[in-house]
């Protein structure tokens, strides 16, 4: 990869390692929050206390922490130092307003919410027109930023090999971070649909689920298909879930 003369390579190569540390930090923090998140089990909307809760996302965490390592091999060949970044999950959410006794200030509940806050980090590209990811960043410097000693001395490929290795590892966090996501809203939803107590308005809490998909960028195909699945059992709940998503899922039908 060359650096154009008219560019400033070196500060390019500065935003590089930046927006690598912002990428990575986002992989390891949703990688804690996948290794965090449970839902209580038992009978009941909100489950039984007393029962040892359900941890459905530890799959997705196993892998986040496995690219989280690769990442910073593949930084490692490339002679790029990443900065070390001040956010983390304790920064990136307000602590639960009800303080439990004995319990760090610090501590954050791992709710679904969170989780979408990461995948729309992590995003390739912008849900809108007027705004910019990080990976969009990240690619933007990848084309300017200058080469190593290394690689201008020897001709050692380091930032084209990165650069293939690196976004193949972002894709693969991405896809991860996205299914984590879609099972933390289903643990969530899908039990206040499972126990709603009146049979009639069993759409509501299939449009909050909806609603919630969408809000963090999941696809109309993906509302989809998620309702669908429901429909086999529960197809008056379904359709009024899609008569209240008109405007937004006129195809998931």
């Amino acid at each position: 990869m060359t650096t154009p003369d008219y560019v400033d390579g070196a500060a390019w190569r500065v935003e590089l390692e930046r927006w690598h540390a912002e990428l990575a930090n986002t992989i390891d923090q949703a990688s804690l929050w996948a290794r965090e998140f449970y839902v209580r089990t038992g009978d009941g909307r909100w489950g039984d206390s007393s029962a040892p809760p359900s941890y459905p996302l530890l799959g997705h965490a196993d892998r986040l922490e496995q690219i989280g390592v690769r990442l910073k091999m593949v930084c490692a060949n490339a002679s790029l130092e990443p900065p070390v970044l001040t956010w983390d999950r304790t920064t990136l959410r307000a602590p639960s307003m009800v303080r439990v006794p004995g319990r760090d200030p610090d501590w954050r509940d791992a709710d679904y919410a969170e989780g979408g806050q990461y995948l729309l980090y992590i995003r390739p590209s912008a849900l809108r027109a007027d705004s910019v990811t990080a990976q969009q960043y990240w690619r933007t410097a990848l084309k300017f930023a200058a080469p190593s000693v290394l690689e201008r001395e020897l001709g050692i490929p380091q930032l084209a090999t990165y650069a293939e290795q690196a976004q193949g590892l972002f894709d693969i966090a991405h896809d991860t971070i996205r299914a984590a996501f879609r099972d933390s809203a289903a643990a969530t939803f899908g039990r206040i649909w499972a126990t709603w107590p009146t049979q009639n308005d069993g759409g509501r809490p299939l449009l909050m689920w909806m609603t919630e998909l969408m809000q963090f960028g999941c696809s109309i195909e993906e509302c989809g298909a998620v309702l669908r699945d429901i429909e086999v059992v529960d197809p008056q709940a379904v359709a009024a879930c899609r008569a209240g998503l008109a405007p937004w899922l006129p195809d998931t039908a």
